[in-house]
This record gives structure tokens, sequence and C-alpha cells, in this order.
């Protein structure tokens, strides 16, 4: 058993996944089957809060308070699969032998999903790192150009999880770890 290092100094994405969560509550959370999001190009997870000040006479501070809000979550990848937008996007996706498609409309939900990722580098040694997010939503959009490759590009927020306030995990494993084993 190799006992890998989980010091801080985290550096890069070699996996990630999205599952949509189909419950949701104070006392259920299920989620559905994993799925790939290949060749991640960026991917941004900021805290999201409020401050609240408690001020007195001319503006002078008697106390602050704040408290987490979400994350903002972003990521941009040159190769997601259609099966994946349409989950995320709550778009219709049908696919054969031959071929696959994806269908947009104006009067589509996005889903609810669970978003793990994780890196296999922690200052340039073998390391494993998990991060993840189990209620994210957003719109994942595919940026067509002309003249260079199509990007797929998602902006959103991840909230809590409702049958424990978890917001967010990071997991640092002594040994490698596949992303659903934790």
């Amino acid at each position: 058993m190799t006992n890998l290092a989980t010091e801080q100094n985290v550096f890069s994405i070699s996996d990630a996944e999205i599952a949509v969560v189909s419950v949701n509550t104070s006392s259920t959370y299920t989620k559905g089957t994993a799925k790939k999001v290949p060749e991640l190009q960026t991917m941004d997870v900021t805290m999201t809060k409020e401050t609240k000040d408690a001020t007195y006479g001319a503006g002078k501070k008697a106390d602050s308070f704040t408290i987490l809000t979400g994350l903002d979550v972003k990521f941009e990848s040159v190769n997601i699969p259609l099966e994946v937008i349409a989950a995320i996007n709550g778009s219709t996706f049908t696919g054969t032998t031959t071929s696959e498609e994806l269908k947009d409309k104006s009067t589509q939900v996005p889903a609810l999903f669970n978003l793990q990722f994780k890196t296999d580098y922690v200052n340039g040694e073998a390391a494993d790192f998990h991060m993840e997010l189990p209620c994210v939503k957003g719109i994942l959009d595919v940026v067509t150009k002309a003249d260079d490759y199509w990007t797929c590009s998602f902006e959103g927020t991840a909230v809590e999880r409702k049958s424990d306030n978890v917001l967010r995990i990071i997991t640092g494993n002594k040994t490698t770890t596949s992303l659903n084993a934790n």
C-alpha cells in the first residue's frame, strides 16, 4: 500500500464526472449513474458569502458577521459528450448506433447534479485529492466558433445538500481511489 502525499499545493484535474440528483430532501439524497466529463480546460470553484456589519456613530464597525452562502462553479472543456450536456441542461437526448441528437427547448429545466473531480498531483508528487459538490445547478453552453474549436462552458451555483447541509467535500486519500469510492 503506497502512502501518497496529502499536503496542499494541489495541481490540475485528472478526472471529473457528474451524476444527476433525483432526490434532495431533508431525509434522502439520491444520485444517478456517473457520467464522465472529459478534457477539462478550466475549473473554478469560488465561495460566495454575505457579510453583515454592525455600525455605530460615524460609520465605525462594532462587529461583523460573514456567512458562506454557496459556491460559484465554472468549467470549460473542448470535449463534453452530448449525453452529459443533456443531463446538465435538462435537454432531450436520443442516441442510436448511427447518431446522437440533443434538442434544447425554452421550456427545459436544468438538472440538479453532483459534481466530483480529482487530481493525481500534489507538490509534483503522486497524490489523490478529491472534491465533491453534492448539489450543483446551472447551464452548460456550447460555444461555437467559425475558426477555432467549439468549447463547452458551464456556469452555475453549488448549494447545500438538504439531508446534512454539506456544501463541499474535499478528501485527501492516502491511496489511489476512484471518484465513486468516497
